[in-house]
């Protein structure tokens, strides 16, 4: 792709500046809200399959059940797609439902992960690569 977000070579890991994993955001934040909505109405379309299930055996509900499960199948597309396109960016999905992500990044000469969630303003904290979101310390 054209776009300067994205990696040409996918096994080498893109490395953020705090400057850049902050411009990165506005890209982010869509894709993320559309993937949380997603993953609950996958959610959503899962628990109705189960109920229809126990109907099926009782009245023969087979078409809807089968309606069902091809929208959850095509939910689960949508969300692999839109998981490859975070992915093609140079993040790190780590929570869907919160909408954490972590930038690679370096922080005085050693490797580091920059962490930020979509009820954040900005890119505001770091980590190390063996602690998660706990450890967590400001910029």
């Amino acid at each position: 792709m054209d776009d300067p977000g994205y990696r040409s070579d996918p096994a080498v890991p893109r490395l953020f500046t705090v400057d850049e994993a902050r411009a990165l955001l506005p890209v982010l934040r869509p894709i993320l809200i559309g993937l949380r909505d997603d993953k609950r109405q996958s959610t959503e379309l899962r628990e109705r399959l189960g109920a229809l299930s126990v109907k099926r055996q009782q009245n023969g509900s087979a078409a809807e059940a089968e309606e069902v499960e091809r929208r959850i199948a095509l939910q689960y597309q949508k969300i692999a797609r839109q998981l490859e396109e975070l992915t093609a960016l140079g993040v790190f999905v780590k929570d869907i439902d919160h909408g954490l992500v972590d930038f690679p990044s370096l922080r005085d000469g050693r490797p580091v992960l920059l962490c930020w969630h979509l009820s954040e303003p900005d890119v505001a904290y770091w980590h190390p690569l063996d602690e998660g979101f706990r450890g967590r310390q400001p910029l």
